[in-house]
């Protein structure tokens, strides 16, 4: 995953927002229950189910500081600010930095052994 090292802090960031987008929508339509409401393709139900389904785990097993962050930040999505009852901005933003590298290096190299939790 060397092209994941090459990715500055903004491109990993914008990264973690679509994957986030992608398990809001899979939770939608789970929420839903494959409900014709939804207009996707079957195709991209699956694969927002699956991806939704993958990121769920992997939060499970992430630190739980780096979680609480990428449910905030990215999976969410709470108000601006809302870090500052629990961390000083230097510590969110290494804490942030760590998480993003973290869950997208286990999103994107293990995939075969994600353990369902």
């Amino acid at each position: 995953m060397e092209q994941l090292k090459k990715l500055s802090f903004q491109e990993k960031e914008q990264l973690c927002m679509y994957l986030g987008k992608l398990y809001r929508k899979g939770k939608l339509h789970t929420m839903m229950g494959y409900s014709d409401i939804v207009e996707d393709s079957d195709e991209e139900q699956v694969d927002a189910l699956d991806i939704a389904a993958r990121i769920h785990i992997l939060m499970c097993q992430m630190d739980k500081k780096y979680a609480l962050i990428l449910y905030n930040d990215f999976l969410e999505i709470k108000e601006r600010g809302w870090w500052s009852e629990w961390f000083s901005r230097s510590t969110y933003y290494r804490y942030k930095k760590g998480a993003m590298d973290k869950f997208l290096t286990s999103f994107y190299t293990n995939k075969d052994e994600i353990e369902k939790c």
